[in-house]
């Protein structure tokens, strides 16, 4: 190769180069040698590098990427990337690790507490659906909030849905606001305060503010019935202390335990007297120890028995009683029989009676006297008024009367009337009257008249019975009787007046036909 020197404009001089091919054979040799051992040595130290900082940085960082991953997305903590080094990365890691631990374990002790918060939840809501008594939760306008199934009982027309967001006014709609809008307005607390409702209900409530502010806790309970059982026990219990008759309750076991002052003023006993004396052997009495079997047989198998006794009282005295005995059953799981034992006094009763009996009935003969008969005459003609049916009156006079009287004294006349007397009341039915109207006079009042036969057939009868002999001290009495009849509908508008005339006037008409005779009245 010839390279030239120029100086100037002109070349001085020219150097030739001979090189050898082999030489430049050997030199490009060894240059791509030395070319391809470097680049085999960058690529080692290449990959070497890469190596490292795979291990050293891209591992580490990709494993706390997954972790992190998992934490965020799957709520994982059990991924711990491993510390290989022991610089920032590695320091990085170790936190990261000890951070994740602490994350875990709060993570756990949240899991812990929201399971014990959601299983109380649970409880709690159990408790509020079991509770028998409504609930309400009211907010500060007194719009329900929450109410539990109770409350559904107590409002049956409104569900549950229903009732939640309703104003708690509109569904109690008490008959006085006044109360309510003092819990609502002013979270006033109350216990057991009554609200009457307008369909004369009666609620128990018992408020409470809840740590919320705007929030109150209302405990309802219906106690209408309650309070009804209540005054009707209170009632009773007036009723037992002021009763005017007596009362004794003895338990199943028969031993007593309680008695009202009545019963000690009738008898004279304290209870203490008779805490120790078994039941139905109280008495001394004969008639009440008598009956003894057959009260308990009743009492057993019918569950009461009642009837008059006479027994006497603590110091002696005869006490004409009515007793009734009733076994009150007790159907509770865990209640017992009790026995009740009533004593009416009957000694202001039968005392009336007698007097009554008095005022009607005649003395000597025990017939239903004159006013007895005005009285049962007209009560029959006012009751059978505008039906269909006949009455009939028999008016009587005794023939030959005066004689006895005469002849054997007026305790003989009398003997005779007490006869006359017995044999009318066998000769009518139950349902018929028999009266003395005065002296020897007599009179049946018969109802109802089923046909003019029926009556011929007792004057016929009362003849025949009354013509019968009367034994008086060994001497027998012998009188007759005539008898007038009338007979009247129910609507005719007669009087009692008005049938006796006509009996009486037939009665006369009788008498002079002949003695023992009856004649009906002529219209």
């Amino acid at each position: 190769m010839s390279i030239p020197f120029v100086l100037n404009p002109q070349e001085t001089a020219q150097m030739n180069l001979i090189v050898s091919k082999d030489i430049l054979d050997e030199t490009r040799d060894t240059a791509l040698k030395m070319f391809i051992f470097m680049l085999l040595f960058f690529v080692i130290c290449g990959y070497f590098i890469i190596c490292k900082i795979q291990k050293w940085v891209i591992t580490p960082v990709s494993s706390l990427n997954h972790a992190m991953q998992g934490i965020i997305t799957r709520g994982v903590f059990d991924e711990r990337p491993q510390v290989v080094t022991h610089d920032e990365l590695g320091d990085l890691t170790a936190s990261f690790n000890k951070m994740t631990s602490k994350l875990e374990e709060r993570q756990k002790q949240l899991s812990y507490v929201l399971k014990k918060v959601e299983h109380e939840r649970d409880f709690g809501e159990q408790i509020i659906t079991a509770v028998q008594h409504a609930l309400f939760v009211i907010d500060k306008k007194g719009l329900i909030i929450l109410s539990n199934e109770a409350s559904k009982t107590m409002f049956p027309s409104l569900s549950i849905n229903l009732l939640e967001s309703r104003n708690l006014l509109d569904v109690i709609q008490p008959s006085n606001e006044q109360d309510l809008l003092e819990i609502i307005d002013n979270r006033k607390e109350v216990d057991d305060l009554l609200i009457q409702t307008c369909d004369s209900k009666t609620l128990q409530i018992t408020s409470r503010v809840l740590s919320n502010q705007n929030q109150v806790l209302l405990s309802m309970v219906d106690v209408t019935e309650a309070l009804r059982s209540r005054t009707q026990q209170k009632l009773a219990a007036n009723v037992f202390k002021n009763s005017q008759d007596g009362v004794l309750i003895y338990d199943a076991d028969g031993k007593l335990t309680l008695m009202n002052p009545a019963f000690t003023d009738i008898f004279g006993y304290q209870m203490s007297e008779l805490s120790n004396i078994p039941m139905l052997t109280l008495f001394d009495g004969h008639h009440f120890t008598t009956s003894t079997s057959l009260i308990t047989e009743s009492i057993q198998r019918f569950g009461q028995w009642h009837g008059e006794v006479l027994e006497k009282d603590k110091f002696g005295a005869e006490l004409p009683l009515y007793v009734k005995a009733s076994k009150i059953i007790d159907n509770d799981q865990y209640g017992q029989n009790s026995y009740i034992f009533i004593f009416t006094n009957l000694s202001d009763v039968k005392e009336k009676e007698r007097l009554d009996h008095l005022a009607h009935h005649d003395v000597l003969t025990g017939l239903p006297n004159r006013a007895k008969f005005y009285q049962a005459a007209n009560d029959t003609i006012l009751l059978k008024k505008g039906s269909i049916g006949q009455m009939g009156l028999c008016y009587l006079d005794l023939d030959g009367f005066k004689q006895v009287n005469d002849t054997y004294g007026h305790d003989a006349g009398d003997e005779v009337l007490r006869v006359v007397a017995k044999r009318l009341e066998h000769a009518v039915r139950a349902n018929d009257l028999a009266s003395r109207l005065a002296g020897d006079e007599f009179v049946l009042f018969i109802n109802p008249v089923a046909n003019r036969e029926q009556l011929i057939e007792l004057a016929d009868r009362v003849i025949y019975s009354i013509q019968a002999p009367i034994s008086y001290k060994g001497t027998l009495l012998s009188v007759n009787v005539s008898i007038g009849i009338t007979v009247a509908d129910y609507n005719d508008g007669k009087d009692v007046d008005a049938l006796l005339k006509e009996s009486d006037k037939a009665m006369y008409e009788a008498k002079l036909t002949g003695k023992g005779k009856y004649m009906f009245h002529k219209i």
